[in-house]
């Protein structure tokens, strides 16, 4: 039973079940496929597999479907400054507050935010930039691209 639990949870079973120190888990190739907006919804140039040039290696992730954005914009710049890699996990769209998460519209626009459910759902920008203000979020209006897992920033 302990290597089903262990691949559900991307973890090694010699962990689960004897405290072994987990192996690392090879690099993926993370493919870098546009940018995202962090400040006010944009609309991003898409592109087809063929159309991708750029990967981003990337270790110790968990199962999923990973893409990586560049960062444009400062409503987020206190995690993750204009220029930024954000590995943003496709297969994980269950929101969870203070997470952070791509979220984009019906019309196509995307944005970087963070998630916080109450007293009502909002996309919140985290940001030393006061001008950058919660976006409201009706169930209705946007969907969850995926969660940001890793940010990737020079210093």
């Amino acid at each position: 039973m302990a290597p089903v639990y262990a691949e559900k949870l991307g973890i090694d079973p010699g962990w689960l079940l004897y405290g072994e120190e987990q192996r690392e888990r090879q690099p993926i190739d993370v493919p870098l496929v546009s940018w995202v907006s962090a400040g006010k919804l944009q609309q991003s140039e898409g592109v087809t597999p063929a159309q991708i040039e750029t990967f981003v290696p990337v270790s110790n992730l968990p199962r999923g479907d990973w893409i990586a954005l560049t960062v444009a914009g400062d409503s987020m710049n206190r995690i993750a400054p204009e220029g930024s890699i954000i590995i943003v996990n496709r297969a994980d769209d269950a929101l969870l507050n203070d997470r952070f998460y791509v979220f984009a519209a019906a019309g196509g626009e995307a944005t970087f935010k963070q998630w916080r459910s109450d007293p009502r759902p909002m996309l919140r920008p985290y940001s030393t930039n006061l001008d950058h203000l919660a976006i409201p979020a009706a169930a209705d209006e946007y969907y969850v691209v995926g969660r940001v897992r890793r940010i990737i920033t020079d210093v």
